[in-house]
């Protein structure tokens, strides 16, 4: 799950905010990979939990 107000936040420059788009983007294709945005005005009931982090090739934090 991925908020919508993500995509708008600029962290580290525009080259950084599309190679981290290009990179969901890839993995996308995985089957075991389900990707959802939830939309700003959401109203949420539940906060949906922790977030992620990719640092490079091999390495990802959930």
């Amino acid at each position: 799950m991925l908020g919508e107000r993500a995509l708008f936040t600029h962290l580290g420059g525009r080259e950084v905010m599309r190679d981290q788009l290009r990179q969901l983007l890839d993995e996308t294709d995985l089957l075991g990979l389900s990707l959802g945005i939830i939309p700003a005005r959401a109203r949420l009931l539940v906060h949906p939990g922790g977030g992620f982090s990719i640092f490079d090739d091999s390495r990802v934090e959930v």
